[in-house]
């Protein structure tokens, strides 16, 4: 399936092989850079949902949908910022 979807994406017929890293290639900088920025991804998704959550539960804003019938269509966070 993933092979599939890779070879679709590629446009062409491309072949997966899956095996653990050795203990070398996980330590390279590459790989610890891109488990940073992963972490720092998942902090940052983490925040922009908790926001969301405050932003959706703030009584004002639910005092709006309440009493107008307001519709949440969207929530812009700080986190959302580039």
């Amino acid at each position: 399936m993933l092979e599939a979807e890779c070879s679709r994406i590629a446009g062409r017929r491309l072949g997966i092989q899956v095996r653990q890293m050795t203990a070398s290639e996980a330590a390279s900088p590459q790989v610890v850079q891109m488990s940073v920025m992963e972490d720092r991804e998942r902090a940052r998704a983490e925040r922009a949902r908790e926001l969301r959550e405050e932003a959706e539960g703030h009584p004002m804003t639910r005092a709006l949908v309440e009493k107008f019938g307001a519709v949440i269509e969207s929530v812009t966070t700080e986190a959302d910022e580039p």
